[in-house]
């Protein structure tokens, strides 16, 4: 498949272009991880409707850390299913309730934000092997939705059961396929925004936090965010833009983004927040910015969330380098507090140059043997 778009009916959400350079920069991150062409849905997404999408995503991430660690086999596919997993043509998947966070009385927004999600719909070129050439294919993402209207006992006014999602097998390797790579973000704090541009924000940035900073071009941001709409992919013609002024973008769209985000990452709930200013162009300092420059604050969650990142990467190695057993890992992980990185690599790198002199018959023994010594003499 090729040439992927996707379009909403009215004023839905829809994909936005990949020549927005936003758009063109999530390729591969390193919490839960997100196909980067699932994250192209425009910013003006209800909160509702997020996490819907949220909620399948949680339920794809053995795959996609399989498809990740496959990438480099021989007949990988980007494709998450496979014919195996199809029912009646179909990939359903079964959502409780509580991931959606709705509330008693949410369920007439839950059902409006159903309506809503079923009508995007994707446009996208396939080959057809009889006329030697491509088809247009035009299909609904989402085929159908069943919400459990029977209530709960107790007089809670919560429903029972789980909503089910259907989806074309087609549709569903087409708009959570991953051969756009991924990107990553806690998924802790989605059910605490209250903004969906806060999401989306927060979504994005998550990707940049390593570096600590990111430029985005002023329109690309606005489009981004679902303020700015295009009439077609060439971004010729302005379908809307709901904030012209920055004084009026960065007071109804930026300013409560990073004052929510802000506010968790007070109370320790978020791994960062972000402050943000206008870049002009030479000397100039009024009027709508070139670009809009985030600067990406970590917090002490932040960090210790980027030591554990290191510490399972650390721990993936082992195992495929070295065949460390859990067991073994036990006795590792605690040791690895306190060591630098940089020196940890020169061990291991003294590890493989003693592993290739000696040559011992048992490879993993000599090898996690030699380590776990290292780790007690070096550790603070």
């Amino acid at each position: 498949m090729s040439n992927l778009t996707y379009c909403m009916k009215k004023k839905n959400p829809n994909l936005i272009s990949e020549s927005n350079e936003m758009v063109k920069s999530l390729l591969d991150s390193g919490l839960i991880k997100s196909p980067v062409v699932s994250t192209q849905i425009r910013g003006n997404f209800t909160l509702a409707q997020s996490k819907m999408v949220t909620a399948i995503l949680m339920q794809l991430q053995d795959r996609i850390e399989k498809n990740i660690k496959a990438r480099t086999s021989a007949g990988f596919s980007n494709d998450l299913f496979a014919l195996s997993d199809v029912t009646d043509g179909e990939i359903t998947f079964k959502i409780p309730f509580t991931d959606l966070g709705v509330r008693a009385d949410g369920y007439d927004e839950l059902e409006k934000a159903c309506r809503d999600i079923l009508k995007l719909d994707m446009t996208y070129s396939e080959y057809n092997e009889t006329t030697g050439g491509d088809d247009l294919v035009m299909r609904n993402i989402f085929t159908e939705i069943r919400i459990p209207t029977s209530k709960e006992d107790g007089g809670t006014g919560r429903r029972k059961g789980y909503l089910l999602v259907s989806m074309s097998y087609k549709s569903a390797n087409s708009a959570f396929g991953m051969r756009k790579g991924y990107t990553e973000y806690q998924l802790g704090l989605i059910s605490k925004f209250k903004s969906p541009r806060t999401l989306r924000l927060y979504t994005y940035l998550s990707s940049w936090r390593d570096i600590g900073f990111y430029s985005a071009k002023y329109e690309d941001l606005k489009e981004y965010l679902g303020t700015l709409v295009y009439k077609n992919d060439a971004r010729t013609e302005v379908a809307l833009d709901q904030y012209v002024a920055w004084s009026e973008f960065r007071r109804a769209v930026l300013m409560p983004a990073y004052k929510e985000l802000k506010s968790n990452a007070e109370e320790g709930m978020a791994d960062f927040y972000f402050e943000f200013d206008p870049i002009y162009p030479g000397a100039k300092k009024r009027g709508n910015p070139k670009e809009v420059k985030f600067t990406i604050i970590q917090t002490d969650l932040g960090r210790e969330m980027q030591t554990m990142k290191q510490v399972r990467k650390l721990q993936a190695m082992l195992i495929e380098k070295y065949h460390i057993t859990e067991a073994e890992w036990t006795i590792i992980e605690p040791l690895l507090s306190g060591i630098e990185v940089s020196a940890l690599r020169e061990e291991l790198r003294r590890i493989d140059s003693l592993l290739e002199k000696k040559q011992p018959d048992n490879i993993h023994a000599y090898a996690s043997q030699c380590l776990i010594q290292w780790l007690m003499k070096t550790r603070p």
